[in-house]
């Protein structure tokens, strides 16, 4: 039986041998006409994000609103 689940287009590949510049501009031209190929975008940066806004503020809380609004913010500034 087939699934009723929308199908993913599967997230393009960056080109080998990329270095990180080159890899995370790639993705965000990605990201530009497919917001769901910002992904990668978010699993490699949000740690380092949320440690910086945890060191800056004190509060696991208001560090996790912050990246939020990053975050947010980053997706909403796409297709600029």
């Amino acid at each position: 039986m087939r699934s009723l689940a929308p199908s993913r287009p599967p997230t393009p590949e960056p080109p080998m041998a990329a270095s990180v510049p080159d890899e995370d501009a790639w993705l965000v031209a990605s990201a530009k006409s497919d917001p769901r190929a910002f992904a990668p975008l978010y699993a490699r940066y949000f740690d380092p994000v949320y440690r910086y806004c945890y060191r800056r503020l004190g509060s696991p809380e208001a560090a996790a609103d912050s990246c939020a609004q990053i975050f947010t913010k980053a997706i909403a500034a796409l297709p600029g």
